[in-house]
């Protein structure tokens, strides 16, 4: 008897309590579309009921989000891009960025911001070439510079970058918003 009473709780409250954890993790790892399954009406039933209720809000919350900020960078007409501090690598920009230098986001997108912005294949390096990003990285604040970049045809355009930190839960620097404003 005690054999089928461990088979019975495991079926009706370990299993469903397990799959509702893996959603919940599923969801901790970025999965916002993660559902927990709903197999019965009991009070595991409604706990995944209102589990999967929560999760729609967050995931309605995030996209409204999402859309607002895209929203908002888009109306900027400063060039905005967003750059890892890792490896220099391009993660997005606004429409004004990409009508700047006459690219697609495809091309751009991935592609380090030295390669779109100065048509080289190394980083900035100071004292004669000051590079915001790592300015910003270095000093954790937001660091302003004057800068020659150049579009897609290869004309110069004279500017002013403002770089700003995007920091992790912890403080780590792990992207900058890269601002760049044509004083031409």
């Amino acid at each position: 008897m005690g054999g089928a009473l461990i088979v019975s709780l495991r079926s009706a409250v370990v299993n469903p309590l397990s799959k509702l954890a893996a959603a919940a993790g599923r969801i901790a790892r970025g999965d916002l579309t993660a559902r927990a399954e709903v197999e019965r009406e009991d009070e595991v039933g409604l706990v995944a009921h209102a589990f999967n209720e929560m999760a729609e809000q967050v995931e309605a919350t995030l996209r409204r989000s999402t859309e607002f900020s895209e929203t908002v960078m888009s109306t900027i007409n400063d060039a905005i891009s967003i750059i890892n501090v890792r490896d220099y690598t391009i993660a997005g920009v606004n429409d004004a960025f990409l009508q700047r230098h006459g690219l697609k986001r495809a091309e751009v997108i991935g592609q380090t911001c030295h390669q779109v912005n100065h048509n080289r294949s190394e980083a900035c390096r100071p004292p004669g070439d000051i590079c915001p990003l790592l300015a910003t990285v270095n000093s954790g604040q937001h660091v302003t510079a004057e800068h020659v970049h150049y579009n897609a045809d290869g004309e110069k355009m004279h500017v002013e970058v403002t770089t700003s930190p995007i920091k992790d839960e912890n403080g780590q620097i792990l992207q900058v918003v890269h601002v760049s404003r044509d004083i031409t």
